[in-house]
């Protein structure tokens, strides 16, 4: 996509949010919304260019899957939750877990430490400098087993074959 397009689909995209979130389409508004889109991408520093690892339709794909398991994380870790909170004795064993990313990029390490933080009973507290997340757990013993190999799915599902591995960030 040439340089001129992308500015102007991100233009109309700010502008789209603008008139959603104020709520009106008077020209007026539609016209200060405008001005406001232009400042917004003329004050923004310049994006760094990534190669597309994947095509349009594969990267969809992909993005599709990841919402399907993450959905699916969601649901299944819902209901350990619910179960543990509703036992009678609550047989919490909480504590912090530290797990290495493997992400590739800063996309793929935000992606993966957001889907940790939606996932009932675990919340990313800290991101270290070389990557590794901390993680917050109801179940500190229950998360140790599982931890590295949901990681690695995560980042095969964010940044393609590859994610995860030893060679990552």
């Amino acid at each position: 996509m040439s340089r001129r397009l992308r500015l102007a689909a991100e233009w109309l995209a700010l502008l789209l949010a603008y008139a959603a979130l104020t709520g009106s389409a008077h020209p007026g508004n539609l016209a200060l919304g405008a001005l406001v889109a232009a400042g917004v991408l003329a004050l923004r520093p310049p994006l760094p260019q990534a190669p597309l690892r994947r095509g349009p339709a594969a990267a969809a794909l992909a993005a599709l899957r990841f919402a399907a398991r993450l959905a699916a994380d969601i649901v299944r870790c819902g209901i350990q939750v619910t179960a543990l909170v509703v036992h009678p004795r609550m047989p919490i064993r909480p504590g912090i877990l530290a797990v290495r990313s493997g992400c590739r990029t800063p996309a793929g390490l935000a992606l993966s430490a957001h889907a940790i933080t939606v996932t009932p009973g675990e919340l990313v507290v800290e991101i270290g400098r070389d990557g590794t997340f901390y993680v917050h757990c109801l179940d500190v013993e229950a998360s140790a087993r599982a931890a590295e190999a949901d990681q690695a799915r995560r980042c095969a599902l964010l940044e393609g074959p590859g994610g995860g591995g030893e060679d990552a960030r």
